[in-house]
């Protein structure tokens, strides 16, 4: 498993994950949240941004994307998406929509090298993917067709960016 996707879960080297394929409905829409707005001061911040996003197959509601551009990162938030919580971005167009954006001055935790931050975040966040993936065989099922369910919503009729 990639490092990265430890980090999004909360786990650790050596944890045991139960692994369930799940298919994703095709994005139609994505609100983004930059946590600067030096992003947004790009000339070409929409052509940066369809670039970065094919590397990423999927997006989540509260997950975050990294883009590097000219030496410099980004860090961008997903806000809402439609038709679900989760939806694939391979071989689609996708309506991009931006929130004015943070300078992420009220979410940031400075901390020195070598400091770990308190575990409070990865529980919270794993209390949040307990909540449709439970480690119990009998209810994986119910909250596996909870989660569909969430999935599915109106779909809106916006502008388009090619991913």
């Amino acid at each position: 498993m990639p490092y990265w996707m430890m980090q999004q879960l909360c786990l650790k080297e050596g944890d045991v994950v139960r692994v369930t394929s799940v298919s994703l409905p095709k994005g139609t829409f994505v609100k983004l949240k930059p946590c600067s707005k030096d992003f947004m001061e790009l000339s070409n911040h929409r052509a940066v941004l369809e670039t970065a996003l094919r590397n990423y197959a999927t997006l989540t509601i509260g997950d975050n994307i990294v883009i590097h551009h000219l030496g410099k990162t980004y860090e961008i938030k997903i806000v809402d998406l439609k038709p679900a919580f989760a939806c694939t971005i391979i071989e689609t167009d996708v309506e991009v929509e931006f929130e004015e954006p943070t300078d992420h001055t009220e979410d940031v935790q400075y901390v020195e090298e070598g400091v770990f931050i308190e575990e409070s975040v990865c529980k919270q966040n794993k209390n949040y993917f307990d909540t449709f993936f439970r480690n119990s065989r009998e209810r994986d099922r119910e909250q596996m067709e909870k989660f569909v369910k969430m999935l599915k919503r109106k779909k809106p009729n916006r502008r388009l960016l090619k991913i």
